[in-house]
């Protein structure tokens, strides 16, 4: 019946950040928007990155561990105004290992240059080759500087304009994934 279908959909503005944009976490998430398609597990801040050498202690964390819900996708977006730049890249860190072979928990760097109506994957792994050290037989969480690696990615075909940047994660219920020092910067 037409005349009482209803449908309520939530929109939260992102202000741009301008480059160069360097996200540590330690002031929390307000830069970004989280999109928690199950309402279940999504991404969280995390103190302690085991790593010094890192400007802060605080990371980005997304459980995988024992979640249910393999195949579940959690979003994480930030708007980046990228204008007056003509080469641009993307740089964070991630930790991540594997836990069994019965998971592959993935992670993907999409963007969008059109405010979010599409997307494109610019950065694609998931299990072994998302893995940063050894497999554990517990819940991994980092404790030292080689448990995490530094990822570069170009974003050279979108330089001088605005752009929506996001992190997805989907669940294999194997193990956390850990990223922080998140910079988008160019020349």
């Amino acid at each position: 019946n037409s005349t009482n279908d209803s449908q309520t959909i939530s929109l939260r503005y992102l202000s741009p950040q301008i480059v160069p944009f360097n996200e540590n976490f330690e002031g929390g998430l307000n830069k970004w928007q989280i999109y928690n398609y199950d309402n279940d597990r999504t991404w969280q801040l995390h103190s302690g990155t085991g790593c010094s050498a890192f400007n802060g202690n605080t990371a980005l964390k997304m459980d995988n561990y024992g979640y249910d819900d393999t195949g579940e996708l959690d979003g994480l977006f930030v708007r980046i105004d990228m204008n007056n730049y003509l080469q641009t890249f993307l740089t964070f860190n991630i930790a991540y290992a594997s836990h069994s072979s019965q998971g592959a928990d993935r992670l993907r760097v999409v963007l969008s240059s059109d405010c979010g109506q599409s997307f494109v994957t610019l950065y694609d792994k998931f299990g072994d080759n998302l893995a940063t050290t050894g497999g554990t037989s517990g819940a991994f969480v980092p404790s030292l500087c080689t448990h995490w690696r530094t990822e570069t990615v170009s974003l050279q075909d979108y330089a001088d304009s605005e752009i929506v940047l996001g992190f997805i994660n989907q669940s294999g219920a194997d193990n956390p994934v850990y990223i922080d020092n998140v910079g988008v910067n160019g020349t």
